[in-house]
């Protein structure tokens, strides 16, 4: 899936994968604006493989999630791996 996001005066564009997992902090009172455009077989929370946009005000974070292959993983190697990227992806229980 592609996307676009507008925050803290930059835009940027990104595509994500099935089983990837993105993390944004926004600044304190920081708002942003996201335009995903689905490829085949993705949703975007309104329509299957249709663009959406919205407006996010009052927001911590953004998390894009692109499903869970973990659950399609081969081998409790594989989702383990899975499970790791994503917890490091959201800064899940870092290392100090």
């Amino acid at each position: 899936m592609d996307y676009k996001i507008n925050m803290g005066g930059k835009t940027f564009s990104e595509s994500i994968n099935f089983g990837e997992l993105k993390f944004y902090n926004l600044g304190l009172g920081e708002t942003a604006e996201i335009e995903l455009s689905p490829t085949r077989n993705f949703d975007a929370a309104r329509a299957r493989e249709k663009p959406t946009r919205e407006q996010l005000r009052r927001s911590s974070w953004l998390v894009i999630d692109a499903g869970k292959a973990a659950h399609t993983a081969q081998n409790d190697s594989e989702r383990k791996k899975k499970i790791q990227d994503w917890n490091k992806a959201m800064n899940l229980y870092p290392v100090y």
